[in-house]
């Protein structure tokens, strides 16, 4: 029999951790933004807060299909190599 698994809860640290560190990987200018707005959002007015969203949004799906777009492709070929196969 096998052991139970554990349970995934919500662990508050370890949760944020894993998702900051998501965001700066995958979304750089949404984590950026986003701290900035936490750490100075009194301090610095936005008149129109869906512009600044949409410009975020559109500068992290750019870098994420420029990242896509340089990123070597894989060719499908057989391997030369096998080890079950007679000569």
């Amino acid at each position: 029999m096998h052991p139970p698994r554990p349970k995934r809860v919500f662990r508050g640290p370890q949760f944020v951790d894993q998702l900051a560190e998501w965001l700066s990987k995958h979304c750089p200018f949404t984590a950026l933004s986003l701290l900035v707005l936490l750490i100075a959002g009194s301090a610095i007015p936005i008149p129109r807060p869906l512009v600044f969203v949409a410009l975020v949004g559109t500068a992290d799906v750019a870098i994420n299909l420029f990242r896509d777009l340089r990123r070597p492709r894989r060719e499908a070929r057989a391997s030369l190599t096998r080890t079950n196969v007679t000569a």
